[in-house]
């Protein structure tokens, strides 16, 4: 029976060192765990200010690009008008110095190359350059608004209108060759 008692106080030693270790590895696992969540909130709190700053520069970027496009045609606007300003009197005062000029008999006029003649109605260079820019302004344009791309969309505008500009001017300097 001594043996038994050694035995069964041996084996309750063991089994209270097993509990005692078991025990431990529970806190251990206990702490671990606690230190990973404590490791992945930082992470996703991390994640998230970064998240939040990358939506702030979008949020400004788009602010912007609505604020330029509200003043991109007004711009263009008025750009349209100074232009159409400068050359209406350059076209006046041109106009004016033709008709005061006294007609003196020529023997042979050369044309400019690509201007248009009394006998020759077609359009001068600007009027034709002034056509093919409003035409690839409306091309550009049409492309930028199918891609959703609202800058060039602008640019095709601004150079449609750069065009007309263009083709008045041709027009007007054929008039007054015309005269």
């Amino acid at each position: 029976m001594a043996k038994k008692a050694k035995k069964g106080k041996r084996v309750a030693k063991q089994v209270a060192a097993l509990s005692a270790e078991v025990a431990s590895l529970k806190t251990q696992m206990a702490r671990l765990r606690t230190e990973q969540r404590t490791a992945l909130k930082a992470e996703i709190e991390s994640l998230h200010k970064k998240l939040r700053a990358e939506s702030q520069q979008v949020r400004q970027k788009t602010a912007r690009a609505a604020k330029e496009a509200k003043g991109g045609p007004e711009a263009l606007r008025e750009k349209v008008a100074k232009v159409k300003d400068e050359t209406k009197p350059t076209a006046e005062a041109k106009a004016a110095g033709v008709r005061n000029k006294p007609q003196e008999p020529v023997a042979s006029v050369e044309q400019p190359p690509g201007s248009a003649t009394a006998a020759d109605p077609d359009l001068n260079k600007q009027e034709v350059k002034g056509r093919e820019e409003q035409a690839e302004g409306k091309s550009r344009g049409a492309k930028g608004k199918k891609a959703g791309d609202w800058e060039e969309q602008i640019k095709g505008k601004a150079e449609e209108v750069k065009g007309t500009v263009r083709e008045a001017v041709g027009r007007t300097a054929r008039k007054i060759d015309e005269k």
